[in-house]
């Protein structure tokens, strides 16, 4: 449970592949799958319950799936998913609505972001600043990206 009184746990089956999902509950009821497992790289069927940071990840394990089929331990980041499968930045609100900020496109702005976002304290729009693993130019190297709060 969070500060905010959400829920969060796994579900072994469902999901858009049948293959388990990560859920929010709200203090009010209302259910949001969080994460869809593919069954692929990122595994399926997760059995166990999660563990929650101060940054707001999630950790678990899948018990299959995987690169060897034999489960996954997993980190669920306030960013993945998304736009033509690069990424989104998105924003989860208390009661569950999730608002994405920025889909990454894989080119120039970047994509596959697995970074923690880092808040500048100095900015008053509420600016955030993350890295991507892709894109940002004819190497292909990777950027680091700001987004607005």
């Amino acid at each position: 449970m969070d500060k905010e009184g959400n829920l969060y746990g796994t579900g072994v089956y469902g999901g858009a592949d049948g293959n388990g999902v990560v859920f929010e509950v709200t203090p009010n009821g209302t259910e949001s799958v969080l994460y869809s497992f593919t069954g692929g790289n990122d595994g399926s069927d997760p059995y166990s319950s999660l563990v929650r940071d101060k940054a707001g990840n999630l950790y678990g394990t899948a018990s299959a799936g995987g690169a060897d089929g034999a489960g996954v331990v997993f980190e669920l980041a306030p960013s993945g998913g998304g736009a033509d499968g690069n990424g989104v930045v998105f924003k989860l609100a208390p009661d569950g609505t999730e608002t994405v900020l920025h889909g990454f496109m894989g080119g120039s702005d970047g994509g596959c972001s697995t970074s923690n976002l880092i808040k500048d304290p100095s900015q008053p729009g509420g600016y955030f600043y993350g890295t991507a693993s892709l894109g940002g130019g004819a190497d292909d190297y990777g950027v680091v990206f700001k987004v607005k709060k």
